[in-house]
């Protein structure tokens, strides 16, 4: 699509003061662009050499490219003039080239049966049938008499779990293949976006993309829940009744089966999000 591009972005690049506040203006070139008329400044715009949308200028990681401009030259190469939009309550210790970022997040509660307590403990019920002669004696069941039945348990509880959302501008990058590398995958290592959390405990439960510039940037949404007994479910043998008998034995009467695929979220390069207090008494339940 194009040969070259020439990035004039040694300085600072020209200041300037409007109603928006501060602007830098600087300026790229593309050459060798292919095309005519308008498709050859699109061409231009999509050259992977050119600082992306909301960029950091790198004289200045507070001003953040906010236009593009193409503009047609008759030696065969675009110009390009790059404004950066000045925010001076931004830090100034560097800039990403990842576009704009808005992160939402928040707790959604579902109601879930459980046949264990928060610490992962098996609920167990039992019950000691009368012996033949004594009160309450179950004449129907004489066989049961005097035994001790043992099953067990299951509650219906509120279930919390937290949840964050990620909603950046790519460029050069199709959103099916990265549907494809993250959706419905579980985090293959620590994520650095949470690092008390352990592996395999957040999953990537969509990626949502629209386009308002024909696929020239896509704004994209990462979508993640949490869960922090892990992803992989467990299956466990049941009585004729649907009961658990109390004293499964991991690997055979109960295991857990592989079923999510992996991916590595650092990847993505979002940034810290949890920090590394003492964890607290988890509030969300294994099932």
């Amino acid at each position: 699509m194009a040969t070259k591009v020439v990035n004039n972005l040694a300085g600072r690049g020209r200041l300037q003061q409007t109603a928006n506040g501060l602007t830098l203006e600087s300026e790229s070139v593309v050459l060798g662009v292919t095309g005519t008329g308008q498709q050859r400044l699109i061409n231009a715009l999509m050259e992977p050499g050119l600082p992306k949308m909301f960029s950091s200028h790198p004289a200045e990681p507070r001003a953040k490219l906010v236009s593009r401009s193409p503009q047609d030259n008759k030696d065969g190469s675009v110009s390009v003039r790059l404004t950066y939009q000045w925010d001076p309550n931004a830090s100034s210790g560097g800039g990403g080239e990842d576009g704009y970022l808005i992160i939402q997040g928040g707790l959604e509660v579902s109601q879930v049966d459980v046949d264990h307590d928060r610490d992962g403990n098996q609920i167990l019920l039992q019950y000691a049938y009368p012996a033949s002669g004594e009160a309450n004696y179950y004449p129907q069941l004489p066989d049961l008499a005097g035994t001790t039945d043992k099953q067990s348990g299951s509650a219906s509880v509120d279930n919390a779990t937290r949840w964050v959302r990620f909603i950046r501008t790519e460029y050069n990058t199709s959103p099916d293949t990265l549907q494809q590398i993250y959706g419905n995958r579980i985090s293959s290592t620590t994520w650095a976006a949470f690092p008390a959390d352990a592996a395999g405990t957040w999953r990537c439960t969509g990626v949502d993309y629209r386009s308002r510039f024909g696929g020239l940037m896509w704004e994209v949404t990462y979508m993640f829940k949490h869960r922090s007994a892990g992803w992989q479910p467990w299956v466990r043998y049941r009585r004729p009744d649907g009961t658990v008998p109390p004293d499964l034995v991991d690997g055979t009467g109960r295991k857990q089966v592989t079923h999510y695929w992996e991916a590595n979220f650092n990847n993505l390069g979002f940034p810290q999000i949890g920090r590394n207090p003492p964890k607290p008494p988890s509030f969300e339940l294994r099932y």
